[in-house]
């Protein structure tokens, strides 16, 4: 994402990938909960597109991104986190289960009656 002040625009690329959640040992050597948390494999150096090594986007801004679990099968699959860190040192996206946003949205509902 780039913004223009002068033009008073922002510049944003759409991203998107496809990756793997890590094994149970990395959510311990993180200190994240696994029931919490849905970290994925990132290695900003290991990043391939059409079989050649690219260089992806920064990832600010990724924050509120939707986490899909896809089926290779079907190409289709349900929303199951969001984004809400990208730990470049540990090549990692963190995304926070979509429970803990859901609940936060019936507690704000309920709130308004």
């Amino acid at each position: 994402m780039k913004v223009s002040r002068a033009e008073r625009h922002i510049h944003q690329q759409s991203f998107h990938c496809s990756t793997n959640p890590v094994g149970a040992g990395e959510y311990l050597q993180e200190g994240i909960s696994q029931a919490d948390h849905v970290l994925l494999d990132f290695d900003h150096k290991e990043i391939v597109i059409g079989g050649r090594r690219v260089n992806p986007p920064k990832l600010q801004g990724v924050s509120g991104g939707g986490i899909f679990h896809i089926s290779r099968r079907t190409n289709q699959g349900p929303l199951v986190a969001i984004a809400t860190q990208n730990r470049r040192n540990s090549r990692l996206i963190v995304g926070t289960r979509i429970k803990y946003f859901l609940a936060m949205v019936r507690e704000l509902k309920a709130q308004q009656f």
